[in-house]
């Protein structure tokens, strides 16, 4: 993930507005929640404002994400944060059977049909 955005149309959108966006995305969308914060400064300053560490801890346990080989032993040391955004990243480029979107989407779905 880059820290350089370029400017975009949502650059132009009120904060309120992108927050309402934001806050409509699906629950456990874990693909679209990562995806919308990468889309500019302003949509990621947002997401850090308003979602926390337990936020992306949250969407990577409900989408089959648990702990990984960079863990050192420190439970302070994960950031489910970078987790979600690698494993997305890792996501839309893998065709694995048991990898990439496909996979995360069916743990979604079966982890939400389990509420």
């Amino acid at each position: 993930m880059s820290d350089v955005y370029p400017p975009t149309l949502l650059d132009r959108l009120p904060t309120e507005l992108l927050d309402m966006a934001a806050g409509n995305v699906r629950k456990y969308d874990i693909f679209t929640h990562v995806n919308f914060c990468r889309i500019s400064q302003r949509v990621h300053a947002l997401y850090d404002m308003r979602y926390d560490e337990e936020f992306w801890r949250m969407q990577c346990f409900m989408n089959g994400l648990g702990y990984v080989k960079i863990w050192d032993g420190s439970k302070s040391s994960i950031s489910w944060k970078k987790i979600a955004f690698k494993a997305i990243e890792h996501a839309d480029t893998c065709d694995g059977i048991c990898c990439g979107r496909a996979q995360l989407r069916k743990n979604s779905e079966s982890l939400v049909s389990a509420e």
